[in-house]
């Protein structure tokens, strides 16, 4: 099997390309202090609510849907924001539609 090596060009003093404009810093997801945005403190009622009726555990929950339990737990105190593709991975692990999590009141 052939031996591949990465080649990068030598960059001089003179370059105006700094690794500092690739690199940016997370942004959050809403403003630090403010209350957290309705929909993400509905999406953590549901998910608890969902999973207390299945009597799971946050663990028992991440483990099923694939996630971390750390990224389950922010969810649920509405600490985070999330994609559709963990919310589809939650709503399957729970058996549940994705839109039943971001209703008012799931069944």
């Amino acid at each position: 099997m052939p031996e591949y090596r990465y080649v990068y060009p030598l960059r001089s003093e003179e370059d105006s390309f700094s690794f500092e404009l690739c690199v940016r810093q997370p942004r959050a997801t809403y403003n630090v202090g403010q209350p957290a945005p309705e929909i993400c403190r509905r999406l953590g009622r549901n998910i608890r609510h969902l999973r207390t009726l299945r009597r799971w555990s946050q663990e028992a929950l991440a483990l099923e849907a694939g996630l971390n339990r750390s990224m389950l737990g922010a969810l649920n105190r509405a600490e985070v924001n999330t994609s559709i593709g963990t919310g589809e991975k939650i709503a399957d692990a729970l058996e549940r539609a994705v839109a039943e999590l971001w209703v008012d009141k799931p069944r």
